[in-house]
């Protein structure tokens, strides 16, 4: 099937009253992040709407959450998370390390340009002030 196909597909599930929930999750979850993100695209050419747009119009909740986080480029969401994380009073330890411990190397240096594109700051700084000791070297 086409990506062309995908989408209509897709626009088709969330058209008209109501969502077809099990047809929306079918056509998106199966797929790769740069699938979906490609899906995205085709879907903003063809219909002139942003995809999280229409998936956000369409459902609510952590479902909407859920969705709207698969549409984006898995960098620039893990680098939203570690902001998210990091911001604020005190860490969210558990969130940085699964992003930091499971992140290979290319991802990792892409998280980084994604963070500061989208923050002008630099991880490694914003890592390295809110941990120190024994644990900094190992997130830095």
């Amino acid at each position: 099937m086409s990506l062309h196909d995908i989408t209509q597909r897709l626009h088709a599930s969330m058209a008209g009253a109501g969502t077809d929930d099990a047809q929306l999750i079918s056509i998106v979850c199966p797929l790769a992040n740069s699938e979906i993100v490609e899906l995205a695209a085709d879907y903003k050419a063809q219909y002139g709407r942003d995809l999280r747009d229409a998936i956000k119009s369409e459902t609510s909740g952590h479902y909407e959450t859920m969705l709207n986080s698969l549409c984006q480029p898995k960098a620039y969401y893990l680098a939203k998370e570690l902001r998210g994380a990091l911001k604020g009073a005190g860490s969210d330890d558990d969130a940085i390390i699964a992003i930091m411990c499971t992140a290979d190397n290319e991802l990792m240096a892409e998280i980084k340009e994604q963070y500061t594109a989208k923050y002008r700051r630099s991880l490694e700084s914003d890592l390295q002030s809110d941990y120190s000791g024994k644990l900094e070297p190992n997130l830095t």
